[in-house]
């Protein structure tokens, strides 16, 4: 995409090469199998800056991010603060 500004083709299913592992995976962690807001997205997907600092924003980094800017860990990073302050 980045390259052409295109996408590729959408496809409805996983090959069984990565449905099955993924399969197994979530069942184990008690998860969905596919990318869930929680355990893929934001609450399991940060990390503190200072480990003796606390669960505030200015704490938090992102782990994974799909675009890589800082609107994007902002997105996520303040769903982290809101739940550990709830």
């Amino acid at each position: 995409f980045q390259r052409t500004k295109a996408y590729g083709l959408g496809r409805d299913r996983l090959p069984r090469n990565i449905a099955r592992p993924l399969a197994a995976v979530s069942a184990k962690i008690g998860a969905a199998p596919f990318m869930e807001y929680a355990q893929s997205y934001a609450l399991y997907n940060w990390a503190r800056k200072d480990q003796r600092g606390g669960m505030n924003y200015e704490n938090l980094e992102l782990i994974r991010a799909f675009e890589g800017s800082e609107h994007e860990a902002g997105f996520i990073l303040v769903h982290v603060a809101m739940v550990a302050h709830s």
